[in-house]
């Protein structure tokens, strides 16, 4: 006998306000651990689907020396440990032009 989909229970996580998603589903890192830092990068790279072949990132301080570390600690990361091999940086001219 075939069960009724409309009878099937969702399994699926309904948060009720965004602070609620980011309290469960946030992987937190420390800056100040490599190992913590490295096992959050291994998180996420593991719940993508075997179907991912472009993988991108986007940061919203441009310019800000912090994030262009954990960009090169997590381009490092990839590197090394899942294989990645090609890396494109989205990069403003350093000078302008008048």
């Amino acid at each position: 006998m075939k069960e009724n989909p409309s009878l099937q229970r969702s399994f699926d996580p309904v948060y009720t306000t965004l602070d609620d998603w980011i309290l469960h589903e946030a992987i937190p890192f420390s800056v100040d651990s490599s190992e913590t830092f490295n096992a959050s990068v291994d998180t996420v790279i593991a719940s993508l689907d075997d179907s991912v072949e472009l993988l991108g990132f986007g940061e919203a301080l441009h310019g800000g020396e912090d994030i262009l570390l954990l960009r090169n600690w997590l381009f490092q990361r990839l590197v090394e440990k899942h294989g990645y091999s090609a890396i494109a940086i989205e990069s403003s001219f350093p000078g302008r032009i008048s």
